[in-house]
């Protein structure tokens, strides 16, 4: 399956909506034929992407690169996206910033996954220079604390080219 790319002008809020979905596997034509003007806000969602590989971080970085738009929201970014950014330099232009995110969580005892969105200012927010975090404690289907199943500072690590 490949991306499917839905957009939205809303020239009277002066932005853009870019919504991805299904798997960035190619070198994706409906995304090099997509484009955004230049002077609106791009708010880039993406809860429906599935997956991302290196043909389509290729794609995505030859799409993204071309962006000047003053502002880019990233919302919803799934975990295999959040590795992409951790992975390759210049993955996302530099006006890029994270409005929310998934974090993976697991439990030991029931061998349960699922994921956990973080949102700027609720689970994470910027003090002082530092990034700051708020865990939320999260149960599986018998009651268990699950636990984060990344490594906390180098999963993070994309936040701190957002600043």
């Amino acid at each position: 399956m490949s991306v499917k790319v839905d957009h939205v002008i809303l020239k009277d809020q002066n932005l853009a909506r870019v919504s991805l979905g299904g798997v960035l596997e190619n070198d994706e034509k409906a995304l090099a034929e997509l484009s955004i003007p230049a002077t609106l806000d791009l708010h880039l969602h993406l809860e429906q992407l599935r997956g991302i590989n290196s043909l389509g971080v290729r794609a995505f970085v030859n799409w993204s690169s071309k962006l000047k738009n003053p502002k880019i929201m990233i919302h919803d970014a799934p975990k295999a996206f959040v590795d992409q950014i951790n992975m390759v330099d210049g993955f996302l232009p530099a006006q890029a910033r994270m409005r929310s995110f998934y974090v993976p969580y697991y439990s030991e005892a029931t061998g349960e996954e699922t994921q956990v969105q973080f949102t700027i200012g609720i689970n994470f927010y910027l003090y002082e220079g530092q990034w700051k975090f708020f865990f939320p404690e999260v149960h599986d289907s018998r009651g268990n604390l699950m636990s984060v199943d990344v490594q906390p500072e180098r999963y993070f690590r994309f936040l701190n080219k957002m600043k």
